[in-house]
């Protein structure tokens, strides 16, 4: 799906989240975007196959999702985002985990008239 509405990109990702749909969530970033794969972290995760497997993980813990952009700012063909975030998931026991933050993303218009992140930094913002 070629996400073409900046003011659409976070409740259709939390749409994808809640569907669980993995190849629309992963379609939702450049080929080359980078992933902070924790709060803090230096560690990221870089590349569609990289992201998949971060997302696919992330996905099997059967999050809610809700999430709302603070500000989107564009210069051209490059966006900054800020959002809030609020997730809901399993623990490995089976007892639900809720977990709030504040993301900074960085999206990119791509040739095809879509915006994909090409950075993603969910707790970026805390």
């Amino acid at each position: 799906m070629a996400m073409t509405s900046l003011e659409k990109v976070c409740s259709e990702f939390a749409k994808a989240v809640n569907a669980g749909d993995l190849d629309a969530l992963t379609d939702f970033y450049a080929p080359d975007a980078v992933f902070v794969t924790g709060p803090g972290a230096a560690a990221t995760a870089s590349g569609k196959a990289a992201l998949r497997e971060v997302l696919a993980g992330f996905l099997a813990t059967r999050p809610s999702m809700e999430f709302d952009h603070n500000y989107l700012f564009v210069s051209g063909e490059v966006a900054l985002a800020r959002g809030k975030w609020k997730l809901t998931s399993s623990r490995p026991d089976g007892t639900a985990e809720t977990v709030v933050g504040t993301s900074i993303e960085v999206l990119k218009r791509q040739p095809d008239g879509s915006w994909r992140y090409i950075i993603d930094h969910p707790w970026g913002a805390d």
